[in-house]
């Protein structure tokens, strides 16, 4: 047995917060990251071992004792993580292809169902937020950081562009404000 008691993060939240803020791991407790194909231990206070299972709960992979502040592998196949107490893989004998039963049927590690309105209103005020909220870490990630480079780069070009027009208007502004001054026209207004 992996673990008596195992408590499942499926939402955004839960799977960002993770084991973050605990101060230990009691042997026979787990944590179910659906969906996940990556773990990380950065401000962990305690190693881990993290057991990764495609949709029909075979093992996909296997890190044994990952010390705080490291990131696992990713593992393609897999569609959950299963963190662990270190040493937990090494005294069950774990490897990779063995399947796990779990006793609750209601435990589906299949995506749950994802809101689109929910989703395209996301990546409409922060582009990517949408993909992150979908599980799709990397891609959003990948995207918030090719907005910011477009937006720098739209920057550039619409300052290469204006900077010369206002330039241009600024010295022609200076001569007709000069000349009417000239005429008589009294201080500039």
């Amino acid at each position: 047995m992996l673990a008596e008691n195992v408590e499942i993060a499926g939402t955004p939240f839960k799977r960002l917060r993770g084991l973050l803020g605990r101060s230990s791991f009691p042997s026979g407790e787990g944590l179910l990251i659906v969906p996940c194909r990556a773990v990380h231990t950065w401000f962990m206070r305690f190693p881990i071992d993290a057991v990764f299972l495609d949709e029909d709960f075979a093992v996909a992979g296997v890190v044994e004792n990952m010390p705080p502040f490291r990131f696992s592998p990713y593992v393609r196949r897999a569609r959950a993580a299963l963190e662990l107490p270190a040493g937990t893989v090494r005294e069950t004998g774990t490897r990779t292809e063995d399947k796990i039963k779990l006793e609750r049927s209601w435990c589906s590690i299949n995506q749950a169902a994802k809101n689109p309105g929910l989703a395209a209103i996301l990546s409409f005020f922060i582009v990517g937020l949408g993909q992150i909220y979908n599980g799709q870490i990397g891609k959003g990630i990948a995207l918030m950081v090719a907005a910011v480079i477009s937006g720098l780069l739209c920057a550039i070009l619409v300052g290469f562009i204006l900077f010369p027009v206002v330039w241009i208007y600024g010295i022609w502004d200076a001569y007709k404000t000069a000349e009417k001054f000239n005429r008589g026209g009294g201080a500039a207004a």
